[in-house]
């Protein structure tokens, strides 16, 4: 699995050592149906945060593009609505996307995803 730091972000050399995020970052491997529009495409979620998530997908998204997003549970018969916007890009492997609009109560599904996943934070 690859990890890539953003565009603009110092190194964790140049930082003195890890950098602190905003909020808990775990690993999470569950689809996740990414619609623009009228076009749909599903991809693989690889990090979950409350404040938003990276998706593995081999092309890019123009920055600020807004999706709306349909995460997958672990209940194929649930999953976590949301919208979001891309933030950045890793050319061939993924996007990272932030939340801008998520109800409550999918808010609290993230927080206890977080919460009880046995992933260690990234």
């Amino acid at each position: 699995m690859f990890f890539f730091k953003r565009k603009g972000e110092p190194s964790e050399s140049e930082s003195g050592g890890v950098q602190k995020r905003k909020h808990k970052r775990i690993l999470y491997s569950y689809p996740v149906e990414m619609i623009i529009g009228e076009k749909r495409t599903q991809r693989s979620a690889r990090t979950l945060s409350v404040g938003g998530l990276y998706i593995a997908a081999p092309f890019e998204l123009p920055l600020e593009t807004l999706i709306h997003l349909r995460i997958g549970t672990e209940s194929r018969y649930r999953f976590i609505e949301a919208y979001g916007s891309v933030v950045y890009n890793q050319s061939g492997h993924g996007m990272g996307i932030k939340f801008v609009r998520i109800s409550p109560e999918d808010q609290k599904k993230i927080q206890a995803i977080i919460e009880k996943s046995w992933s260690q934070e990234v």
